[in-house]
């Protein structure tokens, strides 16, 4: 009986501080976690920048976003400026920036 009593009592004082230091914690585990997971977000495409692409689909009304093949990808794609002409199907265009999913592309000149 008495070893039952003494595992009984160890088990609620872990339990115990176990919980106390889950709500000392908590908040600050929270935070590194969510710094960890914006910090490796944030450049997972950045590779794709100075890439060549080609256009597959052509302008959505809507929404001005172009489909572009990198390699054997397809990605939604913008034009770096808005007033600039849309590439014909086909066209070779370079990425200049990523926002999120969405590429910046430009317009390849035949000297790049």
């Amino acid at each position: 009986m008495n070893l039952l009593s003494g595992l009984l009592l160890t088990g609620v004082v872990l339990f115990i501080l176990g919980f106390v230091l889950w709500e000392l914690f908590r908040d600050r585990a929270a935070e590194v976690y969510a710094r960890r997971s914006q910090a490796s977000a944030k450049g997972v495409n950045e590779h794709l920048i100075g890439s060549i692409g080609r256009v597959i689909e052509g302008a959505e009304e809507e929404s001005g976003l172009l489909r572009v093949r990198i390699g054997t990808e397809n990605w939604s794609a913008r034009l770096r400026t808005s007033d600039a002409d849309q590439p014909p199907l086909g066209a070779e265009v370079k990425i200049t920036g990523v926002d999120g999913l969405v590429l910046q592309i430009e317009a390849r000149r035949s000297s790049d």
